[in-house]
C-alpha cells in the first residue's frame, strides 16, 4: 500500500506587520521511493487514481483586507494516459466536493493535462493549467510512485500540489493531494 504526506505550511517573518508578508506553501511526499522511470516507456493505455486532497482556502473581500483562511478537504480524481509506447503520456483530472472549514462549497477545479516526463522524482508531471466556474485559474504538477512486481504495472499512486485565483485575487486556494490507483 503506498504512503504519502500532504500538507501545509505557514511562514511568519518576525518583521511581519500584516497577513500580505506571510508566506504559505503546500506539500506532498511519497513513501518508499518514486516510481523507477525506467519503467515509464513501457507503459500503456490508462490508469485512475482516486483519493484526499487538502488544504488553505483564503477570501477576502477587498484586496487590501486581511484574507480569511480556512482549511478545506476535497477528493481528488485522475487519469493518467500513458501513451502507445511512442511518448510518455500525460495526466489530468479534477478536484471537487470540497469542505472548507467545516462547510461544502460548491467548486469542482479541472486540473488540466500535464505531460509525463521521464527525468525527474518517478515520472513527474508538471504545467498543467488548473480552471474553475467563477474565474479561478493556476496550474498543478505530480510525479507517480509504488513500484508494480512487473515493468508493466502502473504507478500505484500519485502525489501532487494545485492551486488556483480568481483574477481579481478576492479568493484563492493551494492544496496537496494523493490518490491511488483503482
Amino acid at each position: 500500500m503506498p504512503l504519502f504526506a500532504l500538507g501545509y505550511w505557514l511562514h511568519v517573518p518576525d518583521d511581519a506587520t500584516s497577513a500580505d508578508s506571510y508566506e504559505v506553501g503546500v506539500f506532498a511526499l511519497g513513501g518508499g521511493g518514486g516510481f523507477n522511470t525506467g519503467h515509464l516507456s513501457g507503459l500503456t493505455g490508462t490508469a485512475t487514481y482516486e483519493g484526499d486532497a487538502v488544504g488553505l482556502y483564503a477570501k477576502r473581500a477587498a484586496v487590501e483586507d486581511t484574507p480569511d483562511i480556512k482549511e478545506f478537504t476535497a477528493d481528488v480524481a485522475l487519469t493518467a494516459d500513458f501513451g502507445a509506447n511512442t511518448e510518455l503520456g500525460s495526466v489530468s483530472g479534477t478536484v471537487s466536493n470540497f469542505n472548507v472549514g467545516g462547510m461544502e462549497k460548491a467548486l469542482k477545479l479541472s486540473l488540466g493535462s500535464a505531460t509525463i516526463t521521464g527525468t525527474r522524482y518517478g515520472g513527474f508531471f508538471k504545467g498543467g493549467d488548473t480552471s474553475a466556474a467563477g474565474g479561478f485559474s493556476g496550474k498543478w504538477a505530480g510525479a507517480f510512485y509504488g513500484d508494480g512486481q512487473a515493468t508493466t504495472d502502473k504507478p500505484a499512486s500519485i502525489v501532487g500540489t494545485f492551486g488556483a485565483a480568481k483574477s481579481d485575487k478576492l479568493e484563492s486556494f493551494i492544496g496537496a493531494f494523493g490518490p491511488k490507483k483503482q
